[in-house]
């Protein structure tokens, strides 16, 4: 006996099929994803059928998107089952929560790791009733591994048993891609632990093998690269990605070519009987369309792209660099490549994790990328794009502040009436987001634009450009697009509305100041510096190693050759370098000032004479945890009303100036990875040591241990003005630590970092 799953988009659909179906279905899906305009699937869905008591699968998908993270999956099938119950009457035991599967490799995030977040999330969305089910569409894990059945096998039927520890109770999938564990040999299912877990690149390719051995009947035998002629040898390094870390200078011609891959030295030898020219058309082009012909047959995983990629462009800086020493111009003019891509993060943004990986797949998909880094002044796009001829432009942002120059770029470009597509991407863009670019700043629908393009994924973006250099699709694929971006718009408007509608009527949070402790004393302003090495005791190694200096999670060094002894040898290494040229110097100004609230503004008041205002800060009102009540930090202090006194800490942290002009003299010797390891300590120790004067700040109050009160720095929700940062500046007269602001008030030095503190105990940031 089994249940029919009624699966369809239509509502009207799920509803008739309810109607005549004479048991008691599963219907597929509900989500917290808009349905039509203000209305979600799972309202469209259980209005019209839950009086008949069906099973739903729940799709954790919101109005941003499916769930990537542990915590994502978690927020989005808690608020499903909250919302099912409050509005519907549907009971947990009525919902199969589909916690998603994405392929294996198909991250753009560094870390990041799709098969670990979803295997973490089980446990945790079990727990929220304990008669809540979950599932998934496991075949989405193996999606291209179509040409590998074996593989795919072995990696279904070892998630599946991982998922069903952690607490997986079905899940959609192939019969022919599951057997059980016990019947696959103990070698291939460590290698699949390996894949799914640390995400292995390593064990990925070594079970790769193994799956062609088993379709083939042949063993896979190790290419030998020396066996095989030179430009043959270089060309299928590239599609194995094959690398041989070694730094070293070639010289040639009288040029002298740095280089850090063994496979630039053969690269050099074959141009002795190729010109550049020919052995990229010739031999390069060709290795690449090969390996992304075979990605897109599902022959080629996205990781083994990548690594291929990285061997590619150890070679094209190469080729680049010496065509450009003999000829004196950029040869990027005489390459066929299938398009030419303007690319960089917006001005204000210094992030570049989502650009990188961009950038890696559109120049292995035959693309010239020229990659204007980060801060990019708007101008700059559009110059450089018009001075290339370039088919596009891309912009990355990571903070929403910055993420809306893009905006401006869009009416500049309106203005110029220049008609160049525009991709975009980043951590707080969606494709709301970019309905707005395309407005370009107006409020007339009918001058939006057709060419603004949300891209998710690194892959999307390949994908557009695919489709706009295909003159014969490119008309209707703008019209689609321009469709697309105006119900966006429209969508995004009513999303307004509604965040405006609830500041409106949700009502104020009721704070207590029943145990809330002011200092009696202890006002007035200090200043620290310290020796880098005496801070070093206490940095964040953890943040240091992944975020800074970009290696990602501890899961994922060994794939990339990196181990802890290294890094521990590195970081000795620059923080004896920062010291010995006075790159590093870690100081800061801090200091408690008597306060109070009037309404969403703090009261700042002189430490000497509190009848003085100095200063007001104004605090965001931002919609609570629920959606239950609005409130501001503000409210946390005592009000002017009530007569009473409060406190407020104000602080700044620096690095120092000279880490900037350190990491700006690496990038004139072409030493980006220098540049990097001094930019990313530096950031470290400005944000480690704005964790330190917080700590000073609490003692001063008379804080206990486990008393933490709140950090809030300007340009994020709490106080999104950056405008405060000069106020926090002008108070504590942080001029001479040698921080300075723009004109837009932020820092310079970057490696700065600035904060107001709130100290009741309940203060936090929704």
């Amino acid at each position: 006996k089994g249940v029919m799953c009624l699966d369809s988009f239509s509502v009207e659909a799920l509803e008739s099929a309810i109607k005549t179906y004479p048991g008691r279905p599963i219907i597929n899906s509900i989500s917290l994803e808009e349905y039509k305009d203000g209305v979600s699937k799972l309202d469209a869905v259980l209005s019209q059928t839950a009086e008949h008591c069906p099973l739903y699968i729940a799709l954790v998908n919101g109005p941003e998107g499916p769930g990537q993270t542990a915590d994502e999956k978690y927020e989005l099938a808690a608020e499903i089952v909250k919302q099912a119950g409050e509005k519907f009457n549907v009971t947990p035991d009525q919902i199969i929560i589909d916690v998603n599967a994405y392929p294996i490799g198909s991250e753009s995030v560094e870390g990041l790791n799709f098969c670990a977040e979803t295997l973490e999330c089980l446990p945790r969305i079990k727990a929220i009733h304990p008669d809540l089910k979950t599932s998934i569409g496991v075949g989405n894990l193996t999606n291209g591994l179509s040409a590998k059945p074996y593989m795919r096998k072995v990696l279904t039927s070892v998630f599946l048993d991982e998922g069903r520890k952690a607490g997986l109770d079905c899940a959609i999938l192939n019969p022919h891609h599951y057997v059980p564990l016990e019947s696959l040999p103990e070698n291939d299912v460590a290698l699949a632990l390996k894949v799914i877990l640390d995400r292995d690149l390593n064990a990925f390719e070594e079970l790769e093998e193994i799956a062609l051995t088993k379709k083939t009947g042949v063993k896979v035998k190790k290419v030998e690269y020396q066996d095989l002629a030179l430009e043959e040898s270089i060309c299928q390094r590239i599609k194995d990605g094959f690398k041989q870390k070694e730094e070293g200078n070639i010289e040639k011609e009288g040029g002298v070519f740095p280089y850090r891959d063994r496979i630039v030295v053969d690269v050099a030898k074959a141009i002795e009987t190729h010109t550049p020219l020919d052995f990229i058309s010739g031999h390069l082009m060709i290795a690449m369309r090969e390996l992304g012909d075979a990605f897109g047959r599902g022959e080629v995983s996205l990781p083994h792209l990548l690594k291929s990629a990285d061997v590619m462009r150890h070679v094209m800086v190469f080729l680049e660099s010496f065509m450009r020493f003999q000829s004196g111009v950029e040869p990027g003019a005489e390459i066929d490549y299938k398009g030419v891509v303007v690319i960089g993060t917006v001005y204000q943004d210094v992030h570049s994790i989502g650009k990188d990986l961009a950038k890696t797949l559109l120049e292995n998909y035959g693309y010239r990328v020229i990659d204007l880094g980060v801060q990019v002044p708007l101008d700059k796009f559009i110059d450089t794009a018009e001075q290339e001829n370039a088919d596009a432009i891309g912009m990355s942002a990571l903070l929403v502040q910055t993420s809306n120059h893009m905006i401006t770029v869009a009416d500049m470009l309106t203005e110029r009436k220049y008609a160049i597509p525009i991709l975009i991407g980043g951590a707080p863009v969606n494709s709301r987001h970019a309905g707005y670019v395309a407005m370009h700043g107006g409020e007339d629908t009918a001058s939006i634009m057709d060419n603004v393009f949300y891209c998710k994924s690194g892959m999307d973006g390949v994908n557009i450009m695919g489709q706009l250099m295909d003159s014969a699709k490119r008309p209707v694929f703008l019209q689609e697009n321009r469709e697309q971006l105006l119900r966006e718009y429209q969508r995004a408007k009513g999303i307004q509305a509604e965040k405006d509608k609830l500041l409106e009527t949700l009502p104020r949070r009721k704070i207590s100041f029943r145990h809330h402790e002011v200092p009696a004393d202890g006002y007035g302003l200090h200043k620290v510096e310290f020796k880098l090495h005496k801070l070093a005791g206490s940095m964040d190694r953890k943040s240091l190693y992944s975020l800074n200096w970009k290696f990602g999670k501890k899961s994922s060094w060994a794939p990339k050759g990196v181990t802890l002894q290294q890094l521990q040898a590195l970081e000795k290494t620059w923080i004896e370098k920062a010291e010995q040229n006075g790159w590093i110097i870690p100081k800061a100004r801090f200091g408690l000032f008597p306060a109070q609230s009037d309404g969403d503004e703090v009261i700042i008041y002189d430490t000497q004479d509190q009848e003085k205002e100095l200063a007001r800060i104004r605090f965001d009102v931002c919609i609570g945890k629920g959606r239950k009540d609005v409130f501001s930090v503000g409210q946390y202090f005592h009000p002017k009303a009530s007569g009473q006194w409060d406190a407020i800490g104000l602080q700044i942290s620096t690095a120092g100036d000279q880490a900037e002009v350190g990491v700006e003299g690496f990038k004139a010797q072409n030493d980006s990875e220098s540049a990097l390891y001094l930019q990313g300590l530096s950031d470290r120790v400005a944000e480690d040591l704005a964790g330190y004067i917080h700590q000073l700040l609490r003692h001063g109050v008379g804080a206990k241990k486990d008393y933490r009160g709140q950090r809030y720095s300007p340009g994020y929700p709490a106080i999104t003005d950056l405008s405060y940062n000069r106020v926090i500046w002008e108070l504590l007269g942080a001029e001479d630590l040698g921080v300075t602001l723009t004109s837009a008030n932020e820092f310079y030095p970057p490696s700065t970092t600035a904060a107001v503190v709130c100290f009741h105990k309940d203060a936090g940031y929704s």
